[in-house]
């Protein structure tokens, strides 16, 4: 049912999630208040939060309990392995079980909210997919305005040779942009280990991975501490992107 008509809708107005029912406009929570959404950067993740609001209002759930809920969930703490960001000295580590275009493309835009600094994806695509979807997400990553791209392989590679799924994912990213920087380091351990050792001061790693546990416990075991938010280097840029998205976000 349309609001006009007597429905209820939720939509992101000016950095707040607002209920909205007919003439009547009502305060949820800040995007920027919930830690899973990076301080507002992920999009997509605020549009997972409106989602999970209006469910809950659906079913009666006050809006103070709904507003408790988000600002104490945190994706490191209660839902490892997808969008899970963590600090090592002054460099960031995003790990997520990214797999299909749509994810890397959410992931990509994500990425390209921190603006000033160098970004990296580490990158590694799931065997068991035909090579065409493959190659839609290989193209996704080159597209996503990484400075360098890390291509390696998955502990279980799904019955395809060693070593294939890099060398598609180096081949699609010369063809998209042939001024790329890429490399192919099959291992993720080693891949990892390269792309910090060679980080410059700042740099976001985006790390595609289906092993996100073991990765995190060797962050971890490196002195990388969980974190919300990537600081901002541009004031103002980044703002007024998100307040282009507005009136595209509401459910």
């Amino acid at each position: 049912m349309a609001i006009g008509q007597g429905g209820t809708g939720y939509a992101l107005k000016n950095g707040s999630i607002v209920e909205l029912e007919g003439t009547r406009e009502r305060h949820i929570v800040g995007a920027a208040e919930i830690p899973a959404t990076f301080a507002g950067a992920a999009l997509f993740q605020v549009q997972n939060a409106m989602a999970a609001i209006a469910a809950c209002r659906a079913q009666g759930v006050p809006v103070d309990t709904i507003q408790s809920a988000l600002r104490t969930f945190d994706a490191c703490g209660k839902n490892r392995g997808r969008m899970n960001l963590y600090q090592l000295d002054d460099n960031y580590v995003l790990v997520d079980y990214g797999h299909n275009p749509g994810a890397f493309q959410a992931t990509c835009a994500l990425a390209a909210q921190w603006e000033g600094r160098r970004l990296t994806a580490i990158v590694s695509l799931p065997g068991d997919r035909s090579n065409a979807l493959l190659e839609a997400c290989a193209c996704e990553i080159a597209k996503g305005g990484f400075h360098r791209i890390v291509a390696k392989d998955d502990g279980d590679r799904r019955g395809r040779a060693p070593g294939e799924l890099p060398a598609l994912v180096q081949r699609v990213v010369a063809e998209v942009r042939p001024e790329q920087a890429s490399a192919v380091i099959p291992d993720e351990h080693e891949a990892i280990e390269h792309a910090l050792a060679t980080a410059e001061p700042g740099e976001v790693i985006v790390l595609f991975t289906e092993e996100a546990p073991a990765m995190e416990e060797m962050l971890t075991r490196m002195g990388a501490v969980a974190v919300n938010a990537v600081p901002e280097l541009r004031s103002g840029t980044r703002l007024r992107s998100r307040r282009r998205e507005d009136a595209l976000l509401a459910v």
